[in-house]
């Protein structure tokens, strides 16, 4: 922003003095919890211990063990490719004639499985995304509810 306009422009978040002229004045956060700020650091610690590469490896393995489970159950579809360098973790999922809302709330209602289900453009479907702590064990219950839903009349 231009230094003669933010004197002009009334910050989002509240400011000691939200007519003053200095920048800081939109850096003011508010109240929020500072434990997210404090474990920054040891987020890092852990991406540094495992390394990028790893992370890669164990994701695609992740997203690839629960789609291969269900890759030949009728109708369903995916929208992710399984091939190594596409997706890393996120799977897109779809059960075709079915409701990617209802495919999202029958997994959080019966199966405590958080997706998020996309409608946009050509792209329908519900986003599988586990991360580097997701068990297989946590992804055999995702793949009871896509077969459980698949198979709902």
């Amino acid at each position: 922003m231009k230094k003669d306009k933010i004197k002009k422009i009334y910050p989002l978040f509240a400011a000691n003095d939200p007519n003053a002229d200095d920048i800081r004045k939109f850096e003011s956060l508010g109240t929020r919890p500072f434990f997210i700020e404090q474990a920054i650091g040891k987020a890092v610690e852990f991406y540094d211990m495992i390394g990028g590469k790893r992370k890669e490896e164990r994701l695609m393995y992740l997203k690839n063990y629960w789609m291969n489970k269900v890759k030949d159950v009728p109708n369903v579809k995916f929208g992710t490719s399984m091939k190594p360098g596409f997706g890393c973790a996120i799977g897109l999922v779809n059960v075709e004639g079915k409701s990617p809302a209802d495919f999202e709330y029958i997994l959080m209602e019966n199966y405590k499985v958080h997706t998020v289900h996309i409608i946009w453009e050509n792209i329908k479907g519900i986003r599988v995304t586990p991360n580097v702590y997701t068990t297989t064990k946590n992804l055999d219950v995702l793949v009871e509810g896509i077969k459980a839903f698949a198979a709902r009349v």
